[in-house]
């Protein structure tokens, strides 16, 4: 009896140190340099025309039309989870962005970072929604799960974002590929 209990605890250990590294939970799991690097990073935003964020200590401001008090604001969401997503032994990163044109909404984003030679580099961005809430992401090797609130069809912006909606994103080359 003893035997076996020690077995299935060392097989629980196993697992836990090893099955679990490309599986992340919503926290800063990650090397300092990786975190400020996260940001630091220039985004692209592809809302029609693709448009270039920089972050700087984790925010971004910039009038939205020459001279105008509107700006645009954009953060770096509650959402950042690091692991080696396409295989090559080098640490990634999946964060959210939270950008305001300047408007009543917010629109939220999903980025994926690439490390590429020890460079953490924005590859793709997808689009979640305005005014939604992120409630988790999991990452399973390519496989990146992201459970978002939002509201029903009917309900107005202002109703807070309630329905789960889970949103499944696998990694193909270096694009976020939406599956069905």
């Amino acid at each position: 009896m003893k035997t076996q209990l020690a077995f299935i605890i060392s097989v629980v250990c196993l697992f836990i140190s090893t099955g679990c590294t490309n599986r992340s939970s919503l926290s800063v799991t990650s090397s300092s340099n990786n975190y400020k690097a996260v940001l630091n990073t220039e985004y692209y935003i592809d809302d029609g025309d693709i448009e270039k964020i920089k972050l700087q200590n984790g925010a971004f401001d910039k009038a939205t039309v020459s001279g105008s008090a509107s700006k645009t604001n954009a953060t770096l969401g509650n959402n950042l989870l690091f692991s080696d997503i396409n295989n090559d032994n080098a640490e990634d990163a999946v964060v959210t962005l939270e950008i305001n044109y300047g408007g009543s909404g917010t629109f939220t984003y999903l980025a994926l970072l690439l490390n590429q030679f020890n460079i953490l580099n924005n590859v793709d961005t997808v689009f979640l929604g305005d005014r939604v809430i992120v409630d988790s992401i999991d990452i399973y090797h390519d496989l990146i799960t992201v459970t978002v609130l939002k509201r029903h069809d009917n309900e107005s912006m202002i109703t807070p974002p309630s329905v789960k909606n889970i949103r499944k994103f696998k990694l193909l080359g270096s694009q976020l590929i939406e599956l069905h």
